[in-house]
């Protein structure tokens, strides 16, 4: 029954979304766009926390193509009840982000969709992810913006709050809900963790996504109208969510994009 009304509600939200926020595109959209241009049949790929799907539930088919698209991959998750239900990726193991069992210069592709925003340690994390890249190799993260409005809510409450408004918002169960540091969601904090991991930043994108509160229409239409406003260009930092690429220095120098 919850699942049932929920389903409408969800409806009733993307006609207003059509309405107020012509063009505007979820988050996971833009990480898969750029993913695609990472991945081809010569490609070894780490996705780190990996949990139990590469993309969204309803791009299943683009997650098949896309793993099978690449010489090898590889996923790895702290989380034994979730890799245990990974759709895609056939090779998956326990491990943490700051002790990556593979050896030096393992990967031309390393992955993190919704992770970052998790690591307690991220400056750990990320040598690590330095060390097992190659030379050149990339390193690709979706995470949210520290600016955008739903990290200043999601500061306001404790984690069990979350893991309820998950359920309610989302349909996520409380399982893959995850304890949030935001350690390393802004250009500034990103370039303090990459000193040092032999990585640098290439590219910072920013990006708006659906309202998180679709579900509940008079406040999604306030969130959508704040949205509109973010994607003007003079408010893009205020955008919701952040897509970040990193390389492995090999000994070229490069001017980091950001927009």
């Amino acid at each position: 029954m919850f699942s049932g009304a929920r389903d409408k509600l969800q409806g009733l939200y993307w006609k207003t979304e059509r309405l107020i926020t012509p063009g505007l595109r979820f988050s996971q959209q833009y990480y898969e766009d750029e993913l695609q241009k990472l991945v081809s049949s010569h490609t070894r790929w780490l996705d780190l926390g990996c949990g139990h799907q590469v993309l969204p539930p309803w791009r299943l088919e683009a997650e098949r193509e896309l793993v099978g698209r690449a010489g090898q991959v590889i996923g790895i998750d702290p989380d034994v009840y979730s890799i245990g239900m990974h759709r895609t990726i056939q090779d998956v193991r326990v491990g943490t982000s700051e002790h990556l069992p593979f050896p030096d210069c393992s990967f031309d592709l390393i992955t993190a969709n919704m992770v970052v925003e998790h690591l307690p340690e991220p400056r750990t994390s990320f040598r690590e992810v330095g060390r097992v890249l190659r030379p050149g190799g990339t390193f690709l993260f979706h995470t949210p913006n520290i600016r955008g409005h739903m990290i200043a809510l999601a500061r306001w409450f404790p984690d069990w709050v979350k893991r309820g408004a998950a359920r309610l918002l989302e349909g996520r169960s409380t399982q893959d809900v995850y304890p949030t540091h935001y350690l390393c969601n802004s250009e500034e904090s990103i370039r303090k963790v990459t000193c040092g991991s032999d990585m640098e930043l290439i590219r910072l994108l920013y990006v708006p996504s659906s309202a998180a509160f679709g579900v509940i229409l008079p406040v999604a239409v306030f969130e959508l109208l704040w949205i509109r406003a973010t994607m003007k260009d003079s408010m893009a930092s205020y955008r919701a969510n952040i897509i970040v690429t990193l390389k492995r220095a090999n000994g070229e120098k490069n001017s980091p994009y950001v927009g």
